[in-house]
């Protein structure tokens, strides 16, 4: 982190390494309560910096190898989670659910034809597989 009034770095390490070669942190966003949340595309992971105490937390997408990517939070603290497979997911960081949905193509619904996408909870199988 830089600050700019002392002119100074810091840095921090991950309490879980980046796993793969070419690893990295990526889709920084600050949440409404000033927490930090990234993504590590590569290892399959997101993560929360909390300014206040210094520390970081890390969490597994539970889809491997779907690559979180450019990260969102919501007004309610949800963690919103666009996929390098295309899927959408969400975190929620009180209790540390994810839910992944996939696209219905727009050849399979009505309101696609209204440039609305909906969007289909990946089923427990599918999501251990990593497929949808």
């Amino acid at each position: 982190m830089y600050d700019p009034k002392t002119k100074s770095e810091r840095q921090w390490s991950l309490p879980i390494a980046l796993k793969s070669v070419g690893g990295f942190v990526y889709g920084v966003e600050v949440a409404p309560d000033g927490t930090v949340w990234f993504s590590e595309p590569f290892g399959n992971y997101i993560g929360r910096f909390d300014q206040a105490t210094e520390t970081i937390k890390q969490w597994e997408v539970p889809a491997p190898g779907y690559g979180p990517r450019r990260l969102r939070t919501d007004s309610k603290g949800n963690v919103w989670l666009p996929l390098v497979s295309g899927h959408l997911g969400v975190f929620e960081p009180e209790n540390g659910a994810v839910q992944v949905f996939r696209h219905a193509w727009p050849e399979e619904t009505v309101a696609s034809r209204q440039h609305r996408l909906p969007l289909q909870p990946l089923r427990g199988q599918d999501r251990k597989r990593g497929q949808a």
